[in-house]
């Protein structure tokens, strides 16, 4: 689901200006070639006459160092976020009259406005775990880019030149910290992947209340029952509230049961008061937004996959290359001489280039594209049956008064206004039925989908069955 319709576990971070990913990118390679230029200036000594040690060469190495450490992991996300398609025309699916008229859960019951408050406290508190798990996954693979480069530098370079022992600080301080990171955030999707499904609970919530279903099917005094399931919701441990059951059995077995007592003259469901809001609603704000989401992230998952597929091939073949010339350059006729610089050059790519492809296959693990595109699609073409069904039930509902002819004037009811309404509210009664099942059916989807992040945070106790 995504960042304001469901989960949203594929990322969630939002592109900014082309200028600012540009500027952000571009200063990266700066900052590197800045850092190997200062590395070959590197002066004879690091002393001054009185014997003490000259600081200021160091201090930029460090410096520059230190700022390619926060700028790369930037510019990986701005490249990464402004990569995606921008594709606005998308077609909707459902008649532009029913979004423009489709309420929100909170506006249909406003008993549910608390509710709604703590559904947006934990939305944010997801999001921005979310946003530090990836911006950790991107600083380690910078820094251990940034260590191979140092070594790479080492090694080309004269080993015993006074700065070749900066580089291997430089090295050592850079596995260090990412030695430190990995030691210290240990299971770091837990708090993630805990407030991402708390705010699904409470998402949820809304629209099982709006239905009329699960805990709210017999629900006389809603007021209550919502702050009862928000104490609930927000008490115990969010993986052990997915299953859509309570001590009286799972929430669909309830609904028949309570069809059955209908049909029996026993008491049975309490009737939806808006019951064609609520069915708009449903189908707009829970299944048409959930729809559009995953065939959005499907098509930006699939394309950014291609493109850094592509991006690492090229940058296997580049390195492959160079791996050839630094091969070929010993045996070549001696002739004139190439420049230093050139050898030089030649070295540190065919050093650094492999590591350079791994970290896009990296990233790639990182953000999951091929896995979550595959799944929204999936998703998303049985979301979109259940929308048509909704779609079709809607159609099917009253939206017009009874005939003239059976309305009657005098104190008498006539027998055909009875039978007609009493024909009518059992249409409505099997519409209203038939709703409140779909949207069971499609809540059992989005628990599915949200279990399966439970191995992810190793909960002591797996979640009952959904």
């Amino acid at each position: 689901m995504g960042e304001d319709a469901g989960t949203s576990f594929g990322g969630t971070e939002r592109a900014g200006s082309r200028w600012a990913a540009l500027g952000w990118t571009l200063l990266g390679p700066v900052l590197i070639v800045l850092l190997a230029i200062s590395v070959t200036r590197c002066p004879s000594h690091l002393t001054l006459s009185s014997g003490w040690v000259d600081w200021r060469y160091p201090a930029v190495i460090a410096i520059l160092a230190i700022l390619l450490i926060w700028v790369m992991p930037i510019a990986i996300k701005h490249v990464i976020v402004n990569l995606r398609p921008r594709d606005s025309d998308w077609p909707e699916g459902i008649p532009s009259t029913l979004r423009s008229v489709a309420s929100r859960p909170e506006q249909i019951l406003p008993e549910l406005g608390h509710l709604t408050e703590r559904l947006e406290i934990w939305t944010a508190r997801a999001s921005s775990h979310q946003s530090d798990y990836l911006a950790l996954g991107r600083q380690l693979i910078v820094l251990s880019q940034l260590a191979v480069l140092f070594l790479s530098l080492q090694l080309v370079l004269e080993p015993a030149a006074p700065c070749g022992f900066l580089l291997i600080l430089g090295e050592f301080a850079c596995l260090a910290l990412v030695l430190r990171a990995i030691l210290l955030t240990m299971g770091p999707t837990k708090e993630w992947v805990r407030a991402r499904v708390r705010a699904e609970l409470l998402r949820r919530e809304q629209f099982l209340a709006v239905s009329g279903v699960g805990p709210y099917l017999t629900a006389e005094d809603l007021a209550e029952r919502v702050r009862v399931r928000l104490h609930e919701l927000e008490g115990e441990e969010p993986m052990h509230l997915l299953a859509l059951a309570a001590d009286g059995g799972a929430y669909r077995e309830q609904l028949e049961d309570a069809r059955f007592d209908e049909h029996q003259g026993r008491r049975g469901m309490a009737r939806l008061d808006r019951g064609e809001q609520a069915m708009v609603a449903y189908l707009v704000h829970r299944l048409q937004d959930q729809l559009e989401y995953y065939e959005r992230r499907s098509r930006e998952h699939r394309y950014l996959e291609e493109q850094f597929d592509s991006g690492m091939k090229y940058v296997l073949i580049l390195s492959l290359a160079a791996a050839v010339v630094h091969l070929v350059l010993p045996f070549l006729p001696h002739g004139e001489p190439l420049p230093p610089w050139l050898h030089k050059t030649v070295d540190v790519l065919a050093i650094a280039l492999p590591p350079l492809g791994i970290a896009l296959y990296s990233l790639r693990g990182l953000y999951e594209w091929r896995r979550l595109s595959r799944a929204y699609h999936d998703q998303a073409r049985t979301l979109q049956r259940m929308r048509d069904q909704l779609l079709e039930l809607h159609t099917r509902l009253p939206h017009t008064p009874p005939p003239a002819e059976f309305v009657m004037v005098t104190p008498t009811v006539s027998v055909e206004a009875t039978v007609l309404d009493t024909r009518a509210m059992t249409e409505l009664g099997e519409l209203e039925f038939k709703f409140r099942r779909l949207v069971l059916e499609a809540e059992e989807l989005f628990a599915a989908e949200l279990r399966q992040w439970y191995v992810l945070i190793r909960a002591e106790h797996a979640p009952g069955p959904i």
